[in-house]
């Protein structure tokens, strides 16, 4: 899952691109979250977009650019069309994609001898280990605490969104 920038603010495409275009020059480059990352380049007078994966990002400079990320279809853009780190479909069925796999693993806990789940701990990590920054930060379950008789997954709880669950 790529991270978002808040407030996700909007740039312009400093030139002409073609529909394969794989190399895109914008305005204010720190309006970008950094790569890898997806941005979405929209018309905001009509409908049309286009949702793009960048690998790389220098400056004003994004490279790498996979066109018609996550089923839109790659277009010719005109100097000034906007781009920004919009939600896309890709995050909504990321989210979804997370929270299965966390349903999942809770399933996985064996507390037929009576036990219950009581807490879960979310933990922020970075992926360099670094002091945490907002924007970088991916949430993690780090610690449960159950109840009577239980056992625990082999494999780690993979790094996810995660949402409140409340069980009344």
């Amino acid at each position: 899952m790529y991270p978002i920038k808040n407030p996700s603010l909007i740039t312009q495409i400093t030139n002409n691109i073609t529909a394969s275009t794989n190399t895109i020059t914008i305005i204010t480059g720190s309006i970008l979250p950094d790569a890898p990352n997806i941005a979405t380049i929209f018309n905001k007078t009509t409908t049309e977009s286009e949702t793009i994966l960048y690998t790389g990002k220098v400056g004003n400079t994004l490279s790498g650019i996979t066109r018609g990320f996550v089923n839109t279809v790659p277009q010719a853009w005109p100097a000034g069309t906007d781009i920004t780190r919009a939600l896309s479909n890709y995050d909504h069925d990321t989210f979804i994609e997370n929270i299965e796999i966390l349903n999942n693993k809770i399933d996985e806990i064996d507390i037929s001898g009576g036990g219950e789940i009581t807490k879960v701990q979310s933990d922020w990590e970075q992926e360099d280990n670094s002091k945490p920054d907002y924007v970088k930060n991916r949430p993690k379950i780090n610690n449960i605490t159950l109840k009577g008789n239980r056992s625990l997954p082999e494999e780690p709880i993979p790094n996810t969104f995660i949402l409140s669950l409340f069980n009344k």
